[in-house]
């Protein structure tokens, strides 16, 4: 018997989704929650909006009542997932709604930051160079995290990964809170300087999505020293924006300011966004304002690609670190 990934699982629930398959998508998201007890937030949500879909209001509205008793909440822009309009306006819903602020609350109070750190697998050296990477909105585990990125551990470079204190749902995070995130970074630092043989002189940040737009902020911010960062489709903002990218024709006003008031000498930065991402034409606009301030960039657009990692990333990430250390 084949055993199947989480992320399987949801590729196939997204896809099924995708072509209005949705009875098909249903099914497979509860073989999923059977599976995997662990995700019943992930899996009682997509369970909930399925049944929306298919017209059965109350199957819904029982998913999301079932999360609750098994420990799951759901932030409020999961929430606003337009699959749940039908059941939007009813008192079920809006007491559900409340319990997930409660939760939440609860949730942020006892929260803490988490790292994950990676020796390079072959080294030659007492120190080498480190890549922090960090997680989109609503990332997972470091251990998951690090999947895409630990290809770098081959190339004599450490991988750390930290997890930000701030609740997304029960089993992921966010940096929605910019003070907050500095504070997690700051303490990351403590926690690196502690470990044998990782040389903090030679840190690049990377990340994606919100990660990315994290990884760019650190950098351009220069609290903490590094050489430079890997943005992969790098969100417009650290702060979530009402608007969708899609709906708006300019960046995040924040982080436009932001970038515009920083100075970017001594920093590089490889950037890698899809051409079918909707933050494309945002971020092609603050490259430009971050290469006029300094900035040595390397700037690509993946071809076929939307909100995603490029093809060949283990390859392209490699490319990347040799630019950003001057190998």
């Amino acid at each position: 018997m084949v055993m199947r990934t989480f992320d399987h699982y949801q590729t196939e629930v997204f896809r099924l989704y995708l072509e209005k398959k949705y009875a098909d998508s249903l099914k497979v998201a509860l073989e999923a929650a059977e599976q995997f007890r662990d995700k019943t937030a992930r899996t009682t949500f997509w369970i909930a909006c399925l049944n929306a879909r298919l017209g059965r209001l109350d199957e819904a509205l029982e998913a999301l009542d079932e999360g609750l008793r098994k420990g799951a909440w759901w932030h409020e822009d999961t929430l606003s997932d337009a699959d749940l309009d039908p059941i939007r306006r009813t008192p079920e819903f809006d007491r559900i709604r409340k319990e997930c602020e409660h939760l939440k609350s609860v949730s942020a109070k006892v929260a803490k930051p988490d790292l994950l750190v990676m020796d390079p697998r072959v080294s030659g050296r007492e120190s080498w160079p480190l890549l922090i990477v960090l997680h989109q909105r609503g990332g997972d585990s470091p251990s998951q995290t690090s999947g895409e990125w630990s290809s770098v551990l081959q190339k004599g470079v450490g991988l750390a990964v930290p997890w930000s204190s701030q609740v997304y749902d029960p089993d992921r995070r966010c940096w929605d809170n910019l003070e907050i995130a500095e504070k997690d970074m700051m303490w990351t630092y403590s926690q690196l300087s502690k470990h044998k043989g990782a040389d903090l002189k030679k840190v690049i940040f990377g990340g994606f999505s919100q990660g990315a737009a994290v990884a760019i902020y650190v950098s351009l911010k220069k609290i903490l020293a590094c050489k430079g960062f890997v943005a992969v489709a790098p969100s417009d903002w650290v702060v979530s924006e009402p608007q969708r990218a899609a709906e708006r024709d300019r960046p995040s006003p924040a982080f436009t300011s932001f970038v515009q008031s920083s100075r970017a000498d001594g920093v590089r930065g490889c950037i890698f966004v899809g051409e079918n991402d909707p933050f494309l034409r945002k971020m092609e606009f603050l490259k430009e304002e971050m290469v006029d301030r300094g900035l040595e960039c390397k700037y690509s657009v993946e071809t076929g690609r939307g909100h995603e990692y490029p093809l060949n990333f283990e390859e392209k990430l490699a490319e990347s670190l040799g630019f950003i250390l001057n190998r």
